[in-house]
C-alpha cells in the first residue's frame, strides 16, 4: 500500500488552483561538497575540486563569513546542529575570472542559476521520503538530489525573515549531509506511518509499530499512551504525530506570498526552505479526498514508482534536467520485487486449486 504521485496531483488540484502553486527555487549549474577538514572534495560534471576553491575561497567558510560581514545576525546564524560534516555548496566562479574574460564568454565563468517551482513537482515529498527507504544515505544520494532540486536551503534560513536576499540559496554548513539525513528519516516516518494508519484495509499495526520511536514522545504518549495497546489507539497516537509534525513544518517554513505580474498582482505560496514547500505537498494530500492507488503486491507498504513523461522547460543550463513525472494507468507493482512475488503467490495459489 502507498500513495502514487497521482494522489498528490489530485490532492494539490483539490487543495489550490494550479496558478496560486507560486514560489521558485534555484538550481546551479554546478555544485560541491565541502569537506570542513580538507576542503572541497568533490564538484558535480567535471568540475576540477582544487581550481574551485582557489576561485571561490569562501566556500569552506561561508556560515563564518557571513556571521563576520553580518554581525547583528550573528544569533540567528549560530552555530546549529546542522552545521557538521560534509556539506554542499554552489560555488560563484567556475573558471579563472583573470585570464580574458569578455561580456560574451562571461556566463562560462559565473555559475548561472535557473529558477523552477516545487509545488509543480507533486511527487517531490515522496521522492525525498523514499530516500530513507533503502538504508544508509550518501553523499552521492544528497548530490543527486541537490543537481535536481537545489539545496534543502538551511543555511541563512532564518536571515529570510531579515532579509529575503541574504544568502542566495548557495548552500553552506547547514546544508550538510547530516541536514539531509535527518530530514529525509523523518519525512519516510512521516509517510509510512500515514500509509500505515489510513490503510483501507484496515490499520496497519505492524508497520506503525516499526516507526514507533518517532511517534512516542511526552505529547503524544500523554494523549494516546493509556489507548496505544489497541489498533485504533496506536493509529490515533501515529496520525497525532504526523499532524503535529507536518502543521509545525508548513508553519515554520511556509506564508502566503504576493506575487507582481504584467497585468497585477496574485497570491500564491513562499517558503524558507525545499523541506517547507515539500511539507505543504504533504498537507494537501492529507486533506484532500477520493481514491487512491495502491501498489498490489502482498504486503507492501511503499509507494508506486513514477513512469517519465515531458520535459519541463529548461533554458539549457542543465544536463539531464529531470522530467515531470506520471503514473503510468496500468502500473499495478511498486517494484520488480513486488511484481514478481505477486506471480509467485498467484502461481501457489493455482496450484492448490489443481
Amino acid at each position: 500500500m502507498g500513495y502514487s504521485y497521482l494522489d498528490f496531483t489530485v490532492a494539490a488540484d483539490k487543495s489550490v488552483k494550479k496558478d496560486l502553486r507560486a514560489g521558485h527555487w534555484p538550481v546551479y549549474r554546478h555544485y560541491c561538497v565541502v569537506d570542513p577538514a580538507e576542503g572541497v572534495i568533490r564538484c558535480t560534471r567535471g568540475l576540477d575540486p582544487g581550481l574551485v576553491q582557489e576561485l571561490n575561497p569562501e566556500v569552506c567558510r561561508y556560515g563564518e563569513e557571513s556571521v563576520m560581514l553580518h554581525p547583528q545576525r550573528a544569533k540567528v546564524y549560530g552555530p546549529g546542529f546542522y552545521a557538521q560534516g560534509p556539506y554542499v555548496v554552489a560555488p560563484l566562479w567556475l573558471k579563472d575570472v583573470t585570464q580574458g574574460l569578455t561580456a560574451e564568454v562571461f556566463w562560462e565563468y559565473v555559475n548561472a542559476a535557473y529558477s523552477y517551482s516545487p509545488l509543480s513537482y507533486p511527487d517531490m515529498f515522496l521522492e525525498f521520503a523514499g530516500l530513507a527507504d533503502g538504508g544508509e544515505i550518501t553523499l552521492d544520494m544528497m548530490l543527486e538530489w541537490v543537481e535536481q532540486y537545489g539545496v534543502l536551503g538551511f543555511e541563512g534560513r532564518e536571515c529570510r525573515d531579515i532579509d529575503p536576499q541574504v544568502p542566495l540559496l548557495m548552500g553552506g554548513p547547514h546544508d550538510s549531509l547530516l541536514a539531509f539525513d535527518s530530514e529525509a528519516r523523518k519525512a519516510n516516518a512521516v509517510l509510512r506511518l500515514y500509509e500505515a494508519a489510513t490503510d483501507p484495509k484496515g490499520v496497519d499495526v505492524e508497520s506503525i509499530r516499526r516507526y514507533e520511536r518517532w511517534f512516542a514522545t511526552k505529547p503524544v504518549l500523554r494523549e494516546y499512551g493509556h489507548r496505544m495497546d489497541t489498533s485504533a489507539g496506536l493509529r490515533d497516537a501515529a496520525l497525532g504525530w504526523v499532524a503535529g509534525t507536518v502543521r509545525r513544518k508548513v508553519a515554520e517554513d511556509c506564508h502566503p506570498e504576493l506575487y507582481q505580474e504584467a497585468d497585477g498582482f496574485r497570491i500564491g505560496y513562499g517558503f524558507k526552505s525545499l523541506v517547507g514547500a515539500m511539507y505543504l505537498q504533504m498537507m494537501w494530500l492529507m486533506t484532500a479526498t477520493g481514491e487512491t492507488r495502491r501498489c498490489q503486491g502482498p504486503g507492501c507498504n511503499k509507494v508506486i514508482d513514477f513512469e517519465s513523461s515531458e520535459s519541463p522547460k529548461d533554458p539549457g543550463l542543465r544536463k539531464n534536467a529531470r522530467g515531470r513525472y506520471r503514473t503510468r494507468t496500468d502500473k499495478r507493482f511498486c517494484s520488480d520485487n513486488c511484481r514478481v512475488k505477486n506471480h509467485q503467490q498467484a502461481k501457489r495459489r493455482a496450484a492448490r486449486l489443481q
